[in-house]
């Protein structure tokens, strides 16, 4: 994402940026350092209230932070929610709307200044799809044991056979957020 954003950004004439790959809980930089910090897919695999602790510390006054997710919910209605054994009771880490306005509040340091909600809509082959599962396309299939997840595997495929008549043609919609936060005035 990183060497894509930093090519999008060149091609447009924009060359006063730098990119930087950190951990949430360290991120290598100065106070008041950058204007905005980018979260894509990745809120629900560290301490929200921490990231937005440390973001707000090297993050200009009035600054963004725009966090690109998936919401309990929205993996619910997914392919994967609706047809995958386990899928939702094994991927807890989401969160939903309320729980991220709810630690957006609690660390006093930044508030919600807009929500944009996506929905797209996917196809995929029988085979595309179990391949996605094999290679643990979402970390969530990370979760399950190795026999577990072969178990899943073959009544996932049933399902989809059962419920799909075109097996070269499984359409359903992903959905996403994005939630920007604009950073309260640093106060002494």
């Amino acid at each position: 994402m990183l060497m894509q954003t930093t090519a999008f950004l060149k091609v447009h004439g924009i060359h006063r940026f730098i990119t930087v790959k950190a951990q949430a809980h360290d991120l290598p930089l100065r106070d008041n350092m950058i204007d905005c910090v980018f979260s894509f897919n990745a809120v629900h695999h560290f301490d929200f209230h921490r990231f937005i602790e440390k973001v707000a510390g090297v993050t200009r006054q009035g600054g963004f932070v725009f966090i690109y997710t998936r919401l309990q919910s929205q993996n619910a209605r997914n392919i994967w929610g609706r047809y995958f054994p386990l899928f939702i009771e094994k991927e807890k880490r989401l969160y939903e709307l309320d729980d991220i306005a709810e630690a957006v509040d609690s660390t006093r340091c930044s508030t919600i200044e807009d929500i944009k909600k996506f929905k797209f809509k996917r196809k995929a082959t029988l085979d595309q799809l179990l391949d996605r599962v094999r290679k643990k396309h979402y970390s969530t299939f990370s979760l399950y044991s190795d026999h577990e997840l072969i178990d899943c595997l073959r009544e996932f495929k049933e399902k989809i056979v059962h419920h799909f008549t075109d097996r070269d043609r499984i359409e359903w919609f992903d959905e996403n957020i994005l939630i920007a936060l604009r950073l309260r005035p640093k106060t002494i």
